[in-house]
């Protein structure tokens, strides 16, 4: 029996300029996994 895949459209954004939120976007999530507070950083 033959497989088939279908593609998942997907879309990735990344607010280099901080036009969509405030501060720089590594502040939401990614410091917090890694242990480090952003004014240290």
């Amino acid at each position: 029996m033959e497989e088939t895949h279908s593609l998942i459209p997907m879309a990735i954004c990344y607010d280099f300029d901080g036009t969509l939120a405030p501060g720089n976007m590594q502040e939401y999530g990614f410091f917090e996994k890694l242990g480090v507070v952003a004014q240290d950083f």
